[in-house]
């Protein structure tokens, strides 16, 4: 089973990362809007995105994709034919890489933790093992946008240049 909705906050405020009053306007956010912690956090600029995912993927012992990298990556249709799209909607995941060679699919995940999801996507996806890789649930929303659906705009939400240029045009 995956985390508590107030995990990674409660980690962040221990590890001295956010005040106490940002832990709090986080969690009202949160509450008041739902979705996911970590959006509530980087929305009243409590954490910036690198330091929230650093910080999280030291945690789970992972790695990290930031939504600049994901919103450039290139993902072939032989990566997102492993994974179906109303799976990735589902367990709010995105395949970024399949080493043929050893048979392992690479996502990327809000929750690296959860193990249950992992086996679901190494059984659908047959391949031997899945590599679960952090990335903010927004940016993986986006790619599933684009790169599921086609949606060329699925970043410019997260990007305030983007927002910017899109507006301007």
């Amino acid at each position: 089973m995956g985390r508590s909705d107030t995990e990674i906050v409660d980690r962040l405020l221990a590890d001295g990362l956010i005040s106490r009053e940002q832990y709090t306007g986080a969690i009202n956010h949160f509450k008041g809007h739902g979705g996911f912690v970590e959006e509530s956090l980087i929305e009243i600029g409590a954490i910036d995105e690198d330091t929230l995912l650093k910080a999280l993927a030291n945690h789970y012992k992972t790695r990290f994709v930031s939504t600049a990298k994901l919103r450039k990556a290139d993902i072939s249709q032989k990566v997102l034919d492993r994974v179906p799209r109303e799976l990735a909607i589902k367990h709010h995941l995105f395949p970024i890489l399949f080493d043929e060679e050893s048979n392992t699919l690479s996502v990327v995940t809000a929750d690296p933790s959860n193990i249950e999801v992992e086996e679901e996507i190494r059984r659908t996806s047959r391949s031997a093992r899945v590599r679960s890789f952090l990335a903010r649930p927004a940016t993986i929303k986006a790619a599933i946008s684009k790169f599921y659906k086609g949606d060329i705009h699925a970043f410019a939400a997260l990007d305030k240049d983007s927002i910017k240029a899109f507006q301007s045009m």
